[in-house]
């Protein structure tokens, strides 16, 4: 079932499942900061309200650079959110873009150090495959 779709993103949930699906687009290279982090907001308020097990954070084509401030705040913001939102695992797949990839490799090590481990489970991928049979145990 597809939740949000803009320029940047698409987001959607295998309601069977209860996985919830985020795939970064190509046009991420030019999302400002202010679209970057609307976006996630968006996306936390749809997966309060879903309530799924796991999100699997299709990565394969974001190259966004993120810069430590962004990072912070995105740690500062999601983390609550993750929370309620019920969400147990949270997986990730690396970029193409090697600046893209060090950008989602350092917010999930930042994520993971600002998450106590029994509230979420969070892993980083190479591949798409890996990445979703984990998150369907």
């Amino acid at each position: 079932m597809l939740l949000l779709e803009n320029k940047y993103l698409q987001l959607s949930m295998d309601l069977h499942s209860e996985i919830a699906y985020m795939e970064w687009n190509k046009h991420t290279a030019f999302m400002s900061n202010e679209d970057f982090q609307n976006i996630l907001c968006m996306c936390m308020e749809v997966l309060k309200e879903l309530q799924p097990k796991a999100l699997l954070g299709n990565d394969q084509h974001f190259s966004k650079p993120i810069p430590p401030e962004l990072q912070e705040w995105t740690v500062a913001q999601l983390n609550p959110h993750l929370v309620k939102s019920g969400i147990k695992k949270m997986a990730f797949t690396a970029s193409r873009d090697f600046i893209g990839d060090l950008s989602i490799q350092q917010s999930v090590e930042e994520i993971q150090k600002n998450m106590p481990r029994k509230q979420l489970s969070v892993r980083y991928f190479e591949n798409i495959e890996d990445a979703k049979r984990w998150v369907s145990v």
